[in-house]
């Protein structure tokens, strides 16, 4: 325990956990300089993120939500939706560029527990499918994080979307927010 200190929660026993890892450092089981470092790489790591330089969230851009510029698709626009394309899908309908959205199920606390950190299935074949054609933004829809590092050759952009909700519309929100940012 030592060697290795990792601040961890399981869950429905967080409070078991603090605890005991009271007792152990009371205990001299665990160093108390021990739990100083693990804090302090995680927040040297947070502030090299640059966590802190606006910790606030920007509030003047909540006006774009859910307003008639950011519901409004350009009428020249082909938007068409389909679960789990197949390669000749994509290729039959010459699209410009795709919009990926793979993820995890809606979930809530324990049952979204895992003992992998993949993008469940058909994520990854998706992802492989459709960016080796198109052009594409994959939207990662999360509640923790995965790993994405074997994909990030075939994608041309990211979106880290953390529980958007499990309709599209959050989805819809970013991607317009993005778009209405640039221009």
């Amino acid at each position: 325990m030592n060697s290795h200190f990792i601040v961890c929660a399981r869950c429905g026993r967080i409070n078991d956990i603090c605890n005991s890892c009271l007792n152990f450092a009371f205990v001299s089981f665990v160093q108390m300089t021990r739990i100083d470092d693990a804090v302090k790489t995680i927040l040297r790591v947070k502030f090299q993120m640059g966590l802190f330089e606006n910790p606030l969230a920007d509030y003047s851009l909540t006006k774009y939500f859910g307003n008639l510029r950011t519901r409004t698709v350009d009428p020249e626009t082909k938007v068409v939706y389909k679960e789990n394309p197949d390669s000749e899908f994509v290729k039959s309908n010459n699209f410009s560029y795709a919009i990926v959205v793979v993820g995890e199920t809606p979930y809530a606390e324990c049952s979204g527990d895992s003992l992998n950190l993949t993008i469940p299935a058909p994520g990854p074949d998706i992802m492989a499918t459709i960016c080796a054609l198109v052009k594409c933004v994959v939207v990662l829809v999360t509640g923790r994080s995965v790993v994405i590092q074997p994909y990030l050759a075939q994608i041309d952009a990211l979106v880290a979307a953390w529980l958007l909700g499990p309709e599209g519309q959050g989805v819809a929100d970013v991607m317009v927010i993005m778009v209405l940012l640039e221009n």
